[in-house]
């Protein structure tokens, strides 16, 4: 795995930053103001989901607004079996489009307000999370706000990295072309946007990923901790390619074109419609004169019906649907042999599988410990530092001290060496500071030993006369 470097500076006008907590998370996200409780370009910490529901947050709301926000908060908490965990969210104008909001102002003072009444408070990772789409398209692999947005997300990461405001992030692949496939989508590592990652699954039938569920995962677990851990168990009940387009009882339908029912019952043409299962869903075609629906329930119909059951698995080859999907960096959720439900197939980030940053986990464990390293030093600003006389630098005593210090209060309990959470195998803490008394500067090399995560498996099996 090749080398990646990340810098961090420390003035003496640097503002304070608090030690890495990493279950906080944030989402920005396509939405309408609500009356007095909730206004766009504004941070909400929720705690709960009635929380959201307070603010008027609710899924008759999206739906009158063809907006995904409840969507992404029931995700994220489970419908409330996850109530407790940190969320932030920030409702952007349905009309404007991400890759200007993330390049702009809205969002980075959004990203700073987190750590404003509390530090530790801070948002450690970012979901940029889009409205429901309204018609499918199969001109581009995505709308192109899509991978303009990666790219100025990655922008405004660095800048903001450079302030004291670690965390990587997750945009919804939305909208995917109804025509491509896994073997024929473009290969998202070119991007070379190693702290982003593109999700391309969501729970519902509706043209979004689930952002939401993939920030709920990693505030449940450890920064080092495998996304796809099989072992941790499923994730979903349900998933589908962002390809589906849903429409509502209030929507138009398309003469010729065929319907999936999905949550719950329609009536169309004065016949019912109950939805199926993936594997043998209810459909049926539109046709000239009847170009709506009604629904007793919470129903409505799918077009462009993409289960992620449908993907093809992988196989030794790599020529699967899955193994397509993974080889070229994208987040999605996936089915494993003999197991219910679905999972993560891994934290996959836009760049080379051969960086270390490819990986969300590798990301967050890079950023947990700059954000230590930042906290750290900050509070040896303006101390005295004794010098070695023979050659002016700190002397050496002294800067082993703070090597242990910082050994001891940030590696070693993530530490498999110490017995930690193992979030990382080891690590080490190179202080120099050559020429102190006229630089008045100290360098510093932080090195990680990693816990790599398995990613797959080999091997034979065979007939034997003796073991």
């Amino acid at each position: 795995m090749a080398e990646h470097l990340i810098k961090i500076s420390v003035v003496n006008n640097q503002t304070g930053v608090a030690p890495s907590s990493d279950g906080v998370m944030m989402m920005f996200i396509h939405a309408t103001a609500i009356g007095s409780t909730f206004a766009l370009d504004t941070p909400y910490l929720l705690t709960k989901l009635a929380d959201a529901t307070a603010l008027g947050i609710t899924a008759a709301n999206d739906a009158t607004n063809a907006i995904a926000l409840f969507q992404q908060i029931n995700d994220f908490y489970a419908g409330g079996t996850n109530d407790g965990l940190l969320l932030w969210i920030q409702g952007v104008a349905k009309a404007t489009a991400m890759a200007t909001y993330v390049a702009g102002t809205a969002f980075a003072n959004g990203v700073r307000a987190t750590s404003a009444s509390s530090p530790s408070n801070r948002a450690k990772m970012i979901g940029i999370c889009y409205k429901l789409p309204t018609a499918t398209q199969s001109a581009t692999d995505f709308p192109s706000d899509v991978p303009a947005t990666i790219t100025a997300l990655q922008a405004t990461q660095v800048s903001l990295f450079a302030q004291g405001y670690q965390f990587s992030a997750i945009v919804d692949g939305y909208n995917m072309s109804t025509t491509v496939t896994p073997s024929t989508i473009g290969d998202i590592s070119l991007k070379l946007c190693s702290s982003i990652s593109l999700c391309i699954t969501g729970t519902q039938p509706n043209g979004v990923s689930s952002v939401g569920l993939a920030l709920s995962r990693f505030a449940q677990i450890s920064i080092g901790h495998g996304f796809g851990a099989v072992a941790d168990g499923s994730v979903a009940n349900t998933a589908y390619l962002t390809k589906s387009l849903a429409i509502q009882a209030s929507g138009t339908l398309t003469v010729g074109k065929v319907y999936t029912v999905y949550n719950g019952s329609v009536v169309y043409n004065s016949v019912t419609y109950v939805s199926g299962t993936d594997s043998q869903p209810t459909q049926f075609t539109a046709v000239t004169g009847f170009t709506t629906f009604t629904t007793p329930d919470t129903g409505y119909c799918v077009e462009a019906f993409a289960p992620v059951i449908s993907l093809t698995p992988s196989n030794a080859n790599g020529t699967g649907d899955i193994d397509q999907l993974g080889l070229k960096q994208y987040m999605f959720l996936r089915p494993w042999f003999n197991k219910s439900g679905f999972y993560w197939n891994d934290g996959a980030t836009c760049t080379s599988s051969t960086l270390a940053l490819s990986t969300q986990e590798y990301n967050r464990v890079a950023n947990a410990l700059s954000a230590d390293a930042l906290a750290f030093f900050i509070n040896q600003i303006g101390s005295n530092q004794p010098l070695d006389t023979k050659t002016g630098a700190i002397a050496q005593n002294v800067l082993n001290s703070l090597q242990q210090q910082f050994y001891d209060e940030y590696i070693s309990p993530l530490s498999v060496v110490n017995g930690g959470t193992g979030d990382l195998t080891d690590g080490k803490l190179i202080l120099s500071a050559p020429n102190f008394n006229s630089t008045k500067t100290m360098n510093f090399q932080l090195q990680i030993v990693p816990t790599p995560i398995l990613g797959s498996v080999t091997g034979t099996i065979q007939f034997v006369s003796t073991l």
